[in-house]
C-alpha cells in the first residue's frame, strides 16, 4: 500500500513538470492594463496587509487579500521580471493540481482514479507536453470505433438492437468531454497574470473539500450498504482504504480555515458551503451516515465574510462590476452546457428551419441533433448508476455558476474544470460496463433439458 501511494504522489507530481516547466515568460505578461495597474498600487503603499481591510489593488469593489499576497511576493522578491511572474502563475497551478489529487484520493479512495483525473485537469489546463495534442487527435476517433464495432455486432447477431445503438451514440458524449472543456482555461490562467485570482483560490477550495471527506470518512458512521453488484468494480490493491479514526476533527478545523482562506482569495468561493454539501451527499452513497448538521459552520464562515466584507468594501457596484454584468441567452446556454449540452443545440437547430427546408441539406441541423441523441444515449446507458455522474456533475455546476452571471473569462472554468475531471471519470467509470456489454457477444440461452441432469435433486 505504502508502494502505491509512492507512485500515485509521484505520478501526480509529474504532471506539474510541465506546467513549471512551460510557463509564461512573455515580456507583455507585465504590460498588461490591469497588472500595469495592481503593480502600481503595490508599489504606491507596499503594506501587504492593507489588503485585508481595503479592496484590493484594481479599486473595483473586490475582497481579495490572499490573491493579493502572490502579486506582492512576486513584486518585492522580482520587480519587472516576467519570466518570474509566469512562474509564480504556474506554481500556484501546480499546488491546485496537486490539491486537486488528494481530493480525488479521498473521493474516490483510488489511487489510479485519481491520478488519471490529475492528468486530465493538467492537460486542460496547459496541454501538458504532447498529450494535448493526442487527445485533440485520437479521442475523436473513439466513439467512430466503438460505435462501428456495435453497428457489427447488431449485423451479426441479425437482429435490431436500439440499447446498443443509444449505448454507442453515448460514446460520442463520453468520449468528447475528455477534450471539451467550458472554455479555454490556458488563456486567462497560465497567461494572464490577474487569473491566479481564481487558481489560488482552487487550491483552498479542493484543500477544505478533501479535508472536509477526511474528516467524515474518519468520524461519521458507516451506513447498511446493499449487496454489490457484478457491476461494481473489485477492491485492489490501488484501493486506498478507510484509516483509524485519528484527530477527525483537526481535518474538521482545516477545512474550515481553507474555506475562510479561499473566500479571501476570490468571490466564486462563496460556493463553498453548497460544494461541501454536495459532497455530503456524494459520501452517503459511498456508505457514510453525512453529518449534515455540521456542516452549519461552513454556512457561518460565509456569512461572517460576508458581513465584514460590506464593512468595507462598498455594496454599490462598481463600473466595471456593472460592466461584466449580463443576462439573456448566453447566460442560460452556459448554464446549460454543464448540465445538458445538447439541449441549446438543439434549440438552435429547430430555429434555423425559418430559412427553409434547404437547411436540411446542411449539418447545422444534424449537427445539434446527433449531438442531443449522443447526449440522451449516454444518461441512457448509466440509467441503473447514474447517482454519481450526477452529483459529480452537480459538484461542476455549482462550482461554475455564480460566474455565469458575469461576461466570460477562461479562469472562471478553472475550478469547475477541477471537478469535471471528476464527473468525466466517473461517468467513464460507469458507462463501460455498458460499452463492453454491447460490444461482446451476446449470451446464449442453453435449451431446456427434457430431463433433470444426472446427480440434481428431484423436482417438488
Amino acid at each position: 500500500m505504502v508502494k502505491t501511494k509512492t507512485i500515485g504522489l509521484l505520478m501526480a507530481l509529474l504532471a506539474c513538470v510541465p506546467i513549471l516547466a512551460f510557463h509564461a515568460r512573455d515580456h507583455h505578461l507585465l504590460l498588461d492594463t490591469d497588472t500595469a495597474f495592481l503593480i502600481s498600487k503595490l508599489n504606491e503603499y507596499r503594506n501587504p496587509l492593507r489588503w485585508f481591510s481595503h479592496d484590493w489593488p484594481l479599486e473595483n469593489h473586490f475582497y481579495r487579500p490572499v490573491s493579493t499576497l502572490f502579486f506582492e511576493y512576486d513584486n518585492h522578491f522580482h520587480p519587472g521580471n516576467n519570466s518570474a511572474f509566469g512562474f509564480t502563475n504556474a506554481a500556484i497551478m501546480a499546488l491546485a493540481t496537486m490539491a486537486l489529487y488528494w481530493f480525488l484520493c479521498e473521493v474516490r479512495r483510488s489511487i489510479p482514479f485519481a491520478v488519471a483525473g490529475t492528468w486530465l485537469f493538467a492537460i486542460w489546463t496547459s496541454g501538458a507536453w504532447f498529450l494535448g495534442s493526442v487527445l485533440d487527435f485520437v479521442v475523436p476517433w473513439v466513439p467512430w470505433i466503438f460505435f462501428i464495432l456495435i453497428v457489427g455486432r447488431i449485423i451479426a447477431n441479425r437482429k435490431f438492437n436500439l440499447n446498443s445503438l443509444m449505448i454507442g451514440a453515448g460514446g460520442f458524449f463520453v468520449w468528447n468531454a475528455f477534450d471539451n472543456t467550458a472554455a479555454s482555461l490556458r488563456e486567462h490562467t497560465y497567461n494572464w497574470l490577474p487569473g491566479r485570482t481564481a487558481t489560488s483560490m482552487t487550491i483552498f477550495v479542493l484543500l477544505a473539500l478533501a479535508a472536509y471527506v477526511r474528516f467524515e470518512r474518519l468520524g461519521a458512521a458507516n451506513r447498511a450498504l446493499p449487496e454489490p453488484s457484478p457491476l461494481d468494480p473489485p477492491a485492489t490493491r490501488s484501493s486506498t482504504q478507510d484509516e483509524e479514526p485519528r484527530g477527525a476533527w483537526g481535518w474538521y478545523l482545516l477545512s474550515l480555515v481553507c474555506t475562510a482562506l479561499a473566500l479571501a482569495s476570490y468571490e466564486q468561493a462563496v460556493m463553498v458551503p453548497a460544494l461541501i454539501f454536495i459532497l455530503g451527499v456524494w459520501l452517503r452513497t459511498c456508505g457514510k451516515q453525512t453529518r449534515f448538521s455540521l456542516q452549519i459552520f461552513f454556512w457561518a464562515v460565509l456569512v461572517a465574510y460576508l458581513v465584514y466584507r460590506v464593512q468595507i468594501i462598498p455594496v454599490k457596484p462598481s463600473g466595471y462590476q456593472k460592466q461584466q454584468f449580463r443576462d439573456g441567452p448566453g447566460l442560460w446556454i452556459d448554464i446549460f452546457n454543464y448540465i445538458f449540452p445538447g439541449l441549446f443545440g438543439l434549440w438552435a437547430a429547430v430555429n434555423s428551419f425559418s430559412s427553409g427546408v434547404m437547411i436540411l441539406l446542411t449539418d447545422s441541423v444534424w449537427g445539434p441533433v446527433g449531438a442531443f441523441v449522443c447526449n440522451i444515449g449516454a444518461w441512457y446507458s448509466v440509467r441503473k448508476r447514474w447517482l454519481r455522474p450526477a452529483i459529480a456533475l452537480a459538484l461542476a455546476l455549482f462550482s461554475y455558476l455564480p460566474m455565469a452571471f458575469l461576461k466570460q473569462f477562461g479562469h472562471y472554468h478553472y475550478l469547475p474544470a477541477a471537478m469535471m475531471s471528476l464527473f468525466v471519470l466517473t461517468l467513464l467509470e460507469v458507462y463501460w460496463p455498458m460499452l463492453m456489454g454491447a460490444i461482446g457477444p451476446t449470451a446464449l440461452q442453453a435449451p431446456a433439458r427434457a430431463e433433470r441432469a444426472p446427480g440434481s435433486l428431484p423436482r417438488v
